[in-house]
């Protein structure tokens, strides 16, 4: 049911977008986004879910409908990325995944603030997402190469050696949701160069509602997707012939 209003939204935002006669401005922004995965892990002794970075770029599309409100709409490629750290007897253990997605955000954004060059806006909307590419690396003990010692008291000790791997996620149809949909805000600060050109840093956070699994198991651990990512860019504004007129 949240996917049909998404997808009907996005629909509604870009009619709109094609109807307006409206000023254009087109941009490119990348840096580095934080990504934690929310799912429970209280079953799994000994273990941290860690938040990891990754990359975020992306295209920017913006059609100012009136002075304070505009559409974007774009374009963006980043990771999604989040490890499980071993504590305890077992440091020096994790399992790092790295996920790539292709995602489609659209916003409205509200003008706060404009004060000589610089302009401070506000956004929130929806965005879709597809799962494109996942890496999985890690530590893992090595049952098989291990040394073993004796202690003052006569008592053996075992060590096991750790193994890395690295190797591409094989991404299963039964239990992978490679589509991800979710709700995004933000705020960005631009400053205008000239009349054409202006330079950009903002902040984005994307919630996602659909769960990184399909539904193919009882009592099944869900994986939620929530990311902050932080970029910097440049804005080329075109002006729009009827309202130079």
């Amino acid at each position: 049911m949240i996917n049909k209003q998404i997808v009907f939204f996005c629909a509604l935002l870009f009619v709109s977008i094609c109807t307006c006669e409206a000023q254009l401005s087109v941009g490119v922004v990348a840096g580095y986004n934080y990504n934690h995965l929310i799912t429970d892990i209280k079953n799994r002794e000994f273990t941290k879910n860690t938040i990891e970075r990754g990359y975020c770029t992306g295209l920017q599309i913006n059609y100012s409908l009136t002075n304070l409100l505009s559409l974007q709409t774009g374009i963006d490629l980043l990771q999604k990325n989040y490890s499980f750290t071993r504590t305890g007897e077992y440091t020096g253990v994790y399992e790092t995944f790295t996920n790539s997605y292709i995602q489609l955000p659209i916003a409205v954004k509200l003008r706060l603030l404009e004060k000589r060059k610089f302009q401070i806006f506000l956004k929130a909307g929806v965005y879709g997402a597809y799962w494109a590419y996942a890496n999985v690396k890690g530590t893992t003990l090595n049952i098989f190469n291990s040394t073993h010692t004796i202690s003052n008291e006569g008592q053996i000790i075992q060590y096991l050696s750790l193994t890395d791997y690295s190797e591409k996620y094989q991404f299963n149809d039964t239990k992978d949701n490679r589509y991800e949909f979710g709700l995004n805000s933000g705020i960005s600060i631009q400053y205008a160069l000239n009349r054409k050109y202006s330079a950009l840093i903002e902040s984005n956070y994307f919630q996602s509602v659909t769960d990184q699994q399909k539904h193919y198991m009882i009592n099944q651990i869900s994986k939620i997707n929530q990311t902050l990512c932080i970029s910097i860019g440049c804005i080329i504004t075109f002006s729009d012939k009827k309202a130079e007129q």
